[in-house]
């Protein structure tokens, strides 16, 4: 059975913000790629099957993110987070970050090619399944 969607998004909403976040690495560009993907979904809903929701917005969260960076004129400067920012990816952060700088992960983490940062991000950080990462790139 199909789920609805609005229980699809409430449970998807702030991993899909999470992983914007990363991606974009500015929060009001994560918000605005979050709500194209919601109206995406939204308007692709009757042609979803209603099997691996989260892994179908994160999807369609990476082609919008995708098409947003080929629309681009020129890349915009990276932010620089510091820990206050860091605090809200959750334990894994915290407990890296006992053993290396914030400076060093951040770093590192934005040094990786986009594709690359985001199965970090998904697997890593989300804690989703390889299966499910896969699925989503």
């Amino acid at each position: 059975m199909k789920p609805q969607l609005e229980k699809v998004v409430i449970a998807g909403l702030p991993v899909l913000y999470r992983v914007a976040r990363r991606l974009t690495r500015h929060s009001q560009e994560a918000e605005d790629l979050v709500g194209q993907v919601l109206l995406r979904a939204a308007r692709g809903w009757h042609n979803f099957d209603g099997r691996h929701a989260r892994s179908w917005m994160i999807t369609i969260l990476k082609n919008e993110y995708c098409g947003m960076k080929r629309q681009q004129a020129s890349a915009p400067a990276p932010t620089t987070l510091d820990d206050q920012d860091i605090a809200w990816c959750g334990s894994v952060f915290t407990e890296v970050l006992g053993k290396i700088s914030s400076e060093q992960l951040i770093s590192a983490l934005e040094q990786l090619p986009n594709d690359s940062r985001l199965v970090v991000v998904l697997c890593d950080i989300e804690g989703m399944s390889y299966d499910d990462a896969a699925r989503s790139l």
